[in-house]
């Protein structure tokens, strides 16, 4: 534990010296820079480019000429590696803190501090800061928020709903004139998939349980959790179902379970239509092609409802999971999908959704969820989002 908190502060620590390189350049040239127009996007701690922040810098890229926009990696600056279009700068270096201090907005999914500037934003005077925009990744509703003395102090949170403006507003604390219900940013693509033909393919994503997180090999193979999911995807039943049908079922796990994959696949064998896919699949795209979503508590579930495609939650540990993380809504009424607790019962479900069309139409009447869930049903969600917190 000593060793983790002293690594942690020198993290922060080797960050300073380019930080006052920075102030002091700037008392140079920040008249220079302030005439730029610098807008900061960044997300998935520079590791990915996806989600809102990707969604965000795509539609500045297009519609703002007048900015210098610039997205923030945590990558080697090699283009032809990071497939992003428009500038790119190095989180930490001395050009990132430096168009920090010049910044007008920064747009960010995750934290400030990991997606746009390392440290430095604790370190400024309020009136040195650019406009600050959370983003988040998913909607808020399945899981509450435990840690709410790290809500980053920042000037907006967008809001998919009103029903989320007021999760952010009563159970996170946070004051009303920062909440901006826009609609989600990624949710402009959803929007232009709506109507589009599915693959025959069932999105299997489990979020992760922040309990195993630091479990060895031995003490993951043993929990509710790990085997739940090796049962499921060795069931030759299940495979069989699929096969007839067509269809595969693949499996995707959290970005913070990435480092429990080997350990899951050195327990379950090859099957014909149950595949385990990578750390690096394309969610978003994964999420448009799919037909049918199996989840437990994961945001991915709200971009099926905005797709209206069927959902099926598959709650093993519901009981763990409302002690240990718990949830805004209530889980056995207030969810768009049928929810169950076991294998036998999901592969039940999982058979009836495929053979029976008079099934899937039962949980398919999502009008008054979508209704109280999503503000917008349009691709003006990123608009919305630069109109409200961008003056340039």
């Amino acid at each position: 534990m000593q060793q983790n908190i002293f690594q942690a502060k020198y993290k922060k620590i080797k960050y300073i010296p380019n930080i006052m390189l920075a102030v002091i350049i700037n008392v140079i040239l920040k008249y220079v820079y302030k005439k730029k127009n610098i807008v900061l996007v960044g997300g998935h701690a520079g590791e990915k480019y996806q989600d809102n922040s990707a969604a965000i810098h795509q539609y500045l890229l297009e519609e703002k000429k007048n900015i210098t926009l610039c997205w923030m990696t945590h990558h080697s600056l090699n283009k032809s590696n990071l497939n992003i279009n428009g500038e790119v700068i190095k989180l930490g270096s001395i050009k990132n803190y430096l168009f920090y201090l010049n910044a007008k907005t920064c747009y960010f999914s995750h934290s400030l501090s990991t997606d746009i500037a390392p440290i430095i934003d604790k370190l400024l005077p309020h009136k040195y800061k650019p406009i600050r925009v959370h983003l988040s990744h998913g909607i808020e509703g399945l899981k509450k928020n435990l840690n709410l003395e790290h809500i980053e102090d920042v000037d907006f949170y967008i809001c998919s709903s009103n029903q989320e403006k007021v999760i952010k507003k009563e159970e996170w604390g946070l004051e009303e004139k920062k909440l901006i219900v826009t609609g989600v940013p990624r949710y402009d693509e959803l929007y232009n998939h709506l109507g589009k033909t599915s693959k025959n393919t069932i999105l299997y994503a489990p979020t992760w349980r922040e309990w195993l997180y630091l479990s060895g090999e031995e003490e993951f193979f043993n929990t509710e959790f790990c085997i739940n999911l090796v049962n499921l995807i060795s069931d030759k039943y299940l495979n069989d179902i699929l096969h007839r049908k067509g269809f595969r079922l693949e499996i995707v796990l959290h970005p913070f379970m990435h480092n429990k994959l080997s350990i899951i696949k050195k327990q379950v064998g090859s099957l014909s239509n149950i595949n385990i896919m990578s750390d690096k699949v394309d969610v978003g795209k994964k999420i448009r092609e799919s037909a049918l979503l199996i989840t437990d508590y994961s945001s991915i579930c709200w971009d099926f409802l905005y797709l209206d495609k069927s959902v099926i939650f598959y709650q093993f540990d519901q009981t763990k999971y409302l002690l240990e993380r718990g949830s805004y809504i209530d889980l056995n009424s207030s969810l768009f999908g049928e929810v169950v607790l076991t294998k036998d019962k999901l592969i039940e479900c999982i058979e009836k959704q495929l053979f029976s069309e008079s099934y899937e139409k039962k949980y398919r009447n999502y009008k008054a969820y979508k209704e109280k869930y999503f503000a917008f049903f349009d691709n003006k969600n990123c608009k919305r989002v630069v109109e409200a917190t961008l003056n340039v």
